[in-house]
């Protein structure tokens, strides 16, 4: 048995694309979709995704490989040149890209040291009026909103910076998470 590819792929389904859409080939770099085309190969049909690169030069990637390809994303409503087959451009792109990803990861290693060495603002335990206000809500706590709720409190009793990123689906609590930390920062000045 072959091995298992990961089931996070930067393309889903065919049906993400349209023919005419820009793409990028992690290989191949920017070209063109063309469409799905049957070819013949070691003796039986099969589907490959065809790409088009500068001068017309072709790709026909199995569809077995659509893990390679993504819709191209860019900052501009005209799309960017195809790149030529065999070239040099796409390697000194991913090369630049890849030394910004490192620089930006150098930048945010270097800010969340200093924020290490902030003091930020220790509040003080719950008050009645905390308890009281927590209270309140009609719906009882999941068991995310709990443990969130210890954690918020933990940061916010804390001498470091809080850094906190609560995401969920709607309707699952982050506005009153939101306001219970709301409150103790107002109720403690």
């Amino acid at each position: 048995p072959s091995a298992r590819k990961s089931d996070s792929r930067p393309l889903d389904s065919l049906l993400e694309l349209a023919k005419g859409d820009t793409v990028v080939h992690l290989t191949h770099g920017i070209g063109r979709f063309l469409g799905i085309e049957r070819l013949e190969r070691d003796g039986r049909m099969q589907d490959f995704v065809a790409l088009e690169y500068h001068g017309g030069a072709r790709v026909f990637v199995p569809v077995a490989n659509i893990d390679l390809i993504q819709k191209y994303v860019g900052g501009s409503d005209s799309p960017p040149p195809l790149h030529t087959l065999g070239g040099t451009s796409w390697s000194a792109t991913k090369l630049r890209a890849e030394e910004s990803v490192l620089q930006m990861a150098q930048e945010l290693l270097r800010v969340q040291a200093l924020r290490e060495l902030e003091m930020g603002i220790a509040f003080p335990a719950d008050t009645e009026w905390q308890r009281a206000f927590e209270a309140a809500f009609p719906y009882e706590d999941t068991e995310d909103q709990a443990t969130v709720t210890h954690a918020l409190k933990q940061d916010m009793e804390s001498h470091r910076p809080m850094d906190r990123l609560i995401c969920g689906d709607v309707g699952f609590g982050k506005t009153e998470l939101a306001m219970r930390a709301a409150f103790k920062a107002a109720t403690s000045n």
